[in-house]
């Protein structure tokens, strides 16, 4: 790995990880206050507001990480042109294609990634995040809840819905 493609990944995963926690904060932030008053009504505990969004956090990272990454690219090459960094990689014999190929590389890496992520561990945490949410709001049984590939069915009443 060349010392330009380290600075390059050393860069975006720092503005990766900066942007992910900020749209994940405003996330659960929003999500909390929208559900405030159930919380309240059904009587949650810290702890299991808490496990809630801990349990929903990879489903939520799974829907915010498109953006996130794009948003990283884009301020990570804003930073490169203001700070003349591109032009001095040109005039130094380095091709932009350089760093196209990284962006695409590491692009498709962190789709592979996402889509790992969002079909394993972003269905299980969002399963047990409505579990948790179907028993103690509606007052569901949390037996009573199976999940079947993607689709979550309720078996007292039946209704399925897709994930």
């Amino acid at each position: 790995m060349t010392l330009l493609i380290r600075y390059l990944l050393r860069q975006n995963l720092f503005l990766v990880v900066l942007i992910l926690l900020v749209g994940a904060g405003l996330y659960v932030l929003t999500d909390f206050f929208e559900k405030l008053d159930d919380f309240l009504e059904a009587q949650f505990t810290i702890k299991e507001v808490v496990s809630y969004f801990v349990f929903k956090l990879p489903m939520i990272f799974s829907q915010i990480f498109p953006a996130v990454l794009l948003l990283a690219f884009v301020i990570q090459l804003n930073i490169l042109d203001r700070t003349r960094e591109l032009i001095s990689l040109e005039s130094g014999g380095i091709k932009p294609s350089v760093i196209l190929r990284f962006i695409i590389i590491y692009g498709m890496l962190w789709a592979c990634a996402q889509f790992a992520f969002s079909q394993f561990l972003g269905v299980v945490g969002d399963k047990l995040a409505d579990q948790i949410w179907q028993s103690r709001v509606h007052g569901d049984e949390v037996g009573n809840i199976t999940l079947d590939q993607r689709w979550i069915t309720d078996q007292s009443s039946g209704q399925r819905r897709f994930i």
